[in-house]
């Protein structure tokens, strides 16, 4: 398993690689402190885990979100964020960019590791800080209203994908996949992609 660990604190950056040894033992693992170097890398290189902190230093002219995007964009495997910030906008705006999981840098060592294991599952992870304060969620009368191609949509969306991916993946054009998530919010009571998935998660839809 080839993970890219990206992180400006050299002391966070080497604990959490010896995490990460301890839980996939046949990793291999490497290193970058700033978004240039990272995004260097990915440039050349696919990875099967990429864990990124959000505020390094030489990131894109239009902040940290252009530079997330272009990482997003270049590779197959998840991209998470592990981030001391605990703003949910910040969060949210990881989740619309493209990334499937955010880690607090508060976050308990078991809580760590549970959300490493699950990315590594191909399961999108959710932070707790996106979980509390959320709007009512619907009935499940209301979710039974999902067409066809929402649920195909929501299906992919809670797997992590973009809409660049889901378009590719369904052979629809993006400003498609666009008005279907919009949709799919509007059907859910979600605000954003985080909460969509939050409310899939939470009502058990995709299994139903």
């Amino acid at each position: 398993m080839d993970i890219l660990l990206a992180d400006d604190h050299t002391l966070f950056r080497e604990s959490l690689e010896m995490i990460l040894k301890t839980l996939f033992q046949d990793s291999s693992i490497s290193n970058t402190k700033n978004w240039s170097e990272t995004i260097n890398l990915t440039d050349k290189y696919q990875y099967d885990l990429l864990l990124l902190d959000l505020f390094m230093s030489n990131a894109d002219s239009n902040g940290w979100e252009s530079s997330l995007r272009r990482v997003v964009d270049s590779q197959n495997g998840p991209v998470c964020i592990i981030s001391a910030s605990k703003n949910r906008s910040h969060i949210q705006d990881a989740f619309e960019i493209g990334a499937k999981g955010y880690i607090c840098k508060t976050s308990s060592l078991k809580e760590m590791k549970q959300a490493l294991l699950q990315l590594s599952e191909g399961k999108a992870y959710i932070p707790e800080q996106v979980w509390l304060k959320e709007p009512h969620t619907p009935s499940n009368n209301k979710l039974k209203q999902l067409t066809w191609r929402q649920r195909e949509t929501l299906e992919l969306l809670v797997s992590g994908d973009s809409n660049k991916a889901i378009a590719r993946k369904l052979g629809l054009a993006e400003s498609t996949v666009k008005r279907h998530v919009s949709n799919l919010y509007t059907t859910l009571g979600a605000k954003n992609r985080a909460s969509a998935i939050k409310i899939s998660q939470q009502q058990n839809l995709l299994n139903h």
